[in-house]
């Protein structure tokens, strides 16, 4: 795929840089079978070796890409003036692709509103019932939801 996209040696040399290298063209072969358009998976592609070279020259592997990461990258190229929001997009979804990989590591579980409250209920419990502090914990509000 892609030897297709981008015929010339030389410019393929150019996109198979730094520590994604490996993982462009099953990239490339993900944004073919999804359907993208050749000048649209072109452009992500050219994304995906920029942040190659910026993942080579901060010295990190691409294991270390996460969202932190891509939002750093996001930010510097914004700061170079670089804005393209195909940026943020595409390094988002190289992001998705290298954790089914299991090559980037996969996000911290959300702790959503329910476990929250259930931990906070159940903390009151013991502070009423272990610790005699009804009195307090009535009065402090961040117990109340």
């Amino acid at each position: 795929m892609l030897e297709e996209m981008f015929p010339k040696r030389e410019v393929r040399k150019r996109l198979l840089v730094g520590p994604l290298r490996d993982y462009i063209e099953g990239f490339a072969d993900r944004l073919g079978e999804r359907g993208y358009a050749e000048f649209t998976a072109r452009d992500k592609l050219r994304v995906v070796a920029t942040l190659s070279r910026w993942l080579q020259g901060r010295g990190r592997e691409a294991s270390d890409l996460d969202d932190v990461a891509v939002g750093e990258f996001v930010r510097d190229m914004r700061d170079r003036g670089r804005a393209n929001p195909n940026i943020d997009v595409t390094a988002r979804h190289l992001l998705d692709f290298l954790r089914e990989l299991s090559v980037a590591k996969t996000p911290a579980a959300v702790v959503s509103d329910d476990d929250v409250t259930r931990f906070l209920l159940g903390y009151r419990k013991y502070l009423v019932q272990q610790r005699a502090l009804a009195e307090v914990i009535r009065a402090a509000s961040c117990f109340s939801r």
